[in-house]
């Protein structure tokens, strides 16, 4: 946890860190109001999920990119576009199936939904960082990340569970929750990064 507020606290530009958590918020509610219209509409639940999906996904993608922007690591860096867009894909493309998964009638394929989407914030945090081009190699504590994958799984798990709890309600719990889930993979696996520049790869 103390490496995770260093890490926002020290690396990062404090407006940029508003901004994409803001954003990440907003994104959720608005993914959260959209879900509870899945359960009332008849013959287009397929384009309803899709589109929940596809909000979250771009919400996930759009808490990081920007995330990425306050990263302030002391040297220059700059992002291939290939990889960037595939990021966005890949995000879309797990949440849409994780709420799949969410919305389905089978218990076993409910308790996937929150993996999944994890899974999602992860693949996109993983295939954004690839695309990342620096002076320098990341190397990363695995212990941070495997705490950062089960702190997110665990909140995009109880958001999951009061969406099916309490799907009436206004969605600000729940929007929190998936928001807390995606900023705790995000800044912890960030926080379990290390960059050693080709000056010091060099000695």
């Amino acid at each position: 946890m103390l490496e995770v507020y260093a890490c926002i606290a020290e690396e990062h530009h404090p407006g940029y860190v508003a901004l994409a958590v803001a954003i990440c918020l907003l994104s959720m509610f608005t993914a959260f109001m959209l879900a509870r219209h899945v359960r009332t509409v008849e013959g287009h639940r397929l384009r309803w999920i899709t589109l929940v999906g596809y909000v979250t996904g771009v919400g996930i993608w759009a808490t990081h990119f920007i995330a990425m922007l306050a990263y302030e690591p002391g040297m220059p860096t700059a992002y291939a576009p290939i990889g960037t867009a595939a990021s966005v894909v890949v995000a879309i493309v797990m949440s849409v199936a994780g709420w799949w998964l969410h919305f389905s009638g089978h218990k076993l394929t409910k308790l996937l939904a929150a993996p999944t989407i994890t899974a999602g914030i992860a693949a996109m945090h993983w295939v954004g960082m690839s695309a990342m081009r620096t002076k320098g190699e990341f190397h990363y504590d695995i212990g941070l990340v495997a705490g950062a994958c089960f702190v997110s799984v665990m909140l995009a798990a109880m958001a999951l569970h009061v969406q099916r709890s309490r799907p009436a309600r206004v969605p600000v719990l729940r929007a929190v929750l998936l928001a807390l889930a995606i900023c705790a993979l995000h800044f912890g696996d960030m926080a379990a990064l290390q960059c050693a520049t080709d000056e010091q790869l060099a000695e």
